[in-house]
């Protein structure tokens, strides 16, 4: 008899926490989004062009075979997209090695005709052929989805900002949206909108015609002598459905490993430290201290700042990195 009770407890807990696993298990799935996109965190070097900066996608339901999508800037200060002063609407991307490489339509504006924002526009096929396949599904944003190109401004001595916010506007749905390979958006919601507008005769014909009005007014309300009633179709994003992250670029000043926006003497010393003495290393000290970019940081590195500083060496330069 002990030996039964003794197993029999276990088996009745699992069967009142099997309930509870189940809710857990469909409340996660309830809250999986069918669309994620997000705008990489980029740490770029001042003074440089062209560095990408990466749109990830994540897809779960859906084969996106075009998109759209409108890129601001919070502080123009910073950077701006790059683009050419003959065409200054017309802003640069970078398709290789992203979800779109080889798709027939790519291209960016600049709604306001400056490098302070960029309308992305892509579609895998256009009218000529060959056939372009769109982007498959399920995608787990490791790849970017497109990169925006962009150039970096000077970093003065002591700035007051070095951040500059990458926004993705999405209160315009004409400007927003992503396709699947039947043509239906991803992700919106389909409002019905009733509009009544009705009229009240102020003048009627004369008799034998006075069933027929000559002046029509019309009248606040929903009740009148006559009545129209117009349907209007709307969409809007389902933001339970679609989730969107927006992103930064944050300027550094290349080989200023402390972080005061100089570079000096004590820059070569902590670089010492923190390479043969154990001294703690800064966030992002592998990206700003490597001022040869041969992707690592050793005594070539401190060698090149000494030349710069002392021997009328060339300048630092660093690569960009982004999360």
């Amino acid at each position: 008899m002990f030996s039964n009770h003794r197993f029999d407890q276990p088996n009745c807990r699992w069967f009142v926490l099997f309930p509870a696993i189940m809710l857990i298990a469909l409340s996660a799935v309830a809250q999986t989004p069918r669309l994620v996109v997000r705008v990489g965190d980029v740490l770029a070097p001042s003074s440089s062009e062209g560095i990408p900066i990466p749109v990830f996608m994540e897809n779960y339901a859906d084969t996106v075979a075009a998109f759209q999508f409108w890129a601001l800037l919070s502080n123009p200060d910073v950077f701006e997209f790059q683009n050419t002063p003959l065409k200054a609407s017309e802003v640069y991307l970078d398709t290789g090695g992203t979800l779109i490489s080889g798709w027939q339509l790519v291209e960016a504006r600049s709604l306001v005709g400056t490098g302070m924002d960029a309308k992305v526009t892509a579609q895998a096929n256009t009218y000529i052929p060959p056939y372009v396949n769109g982007i498959g599904y399920p995608q787990y944003g490791e790849i970017p989805l497109i990169k925006i190109l962009a150039d970096t401004y000077e970093l003065s001595e002591n700035p007051i900002t070095v951040t500059a916010e990458i926004r993705i506007n999405t209160d315009m749905q004409e400007i927003f949206g992503f396709i699947d390979q039947l043509g239906q958006p991803i992700g919106t919601i389909s409002d019905t909108t009733v509009n009544t507008t009705c009229w009240n005769c102020v003048q009627w014909m004369d008799p034998p015609d006075d069933t027929i009005c000559a002046v029509w007014e019309e009248i606040q309300g929903t009740t009148g002598d006559s009545c129209v009633v117009d349907t209007f179709l709307t969409q809007r994003l389902d933001t339970s459905a679609v989730h969107i992250y927006d992103g930064s670029l944050t300027l550094f000043l290349c080989g200023d490993v402390n972080g005061d926006y100089k570079v000096n003497i004590f820059d070569i010393t902590d670089m010492i430290g923190i390479l043969y003495i154990s001294v703690p290393a800064p966030d992002h000290w592998q990206t700003i201290a490597d001022v040869n970019k041969d992707e690592t940081v050793n005594i070539f590195d401190i060698a090149a700042l000494i030349s710069y500083l002392y021997i009328d060496g060339p300048p630092p330069e660093c690569n960009y990195e982004w999360n």
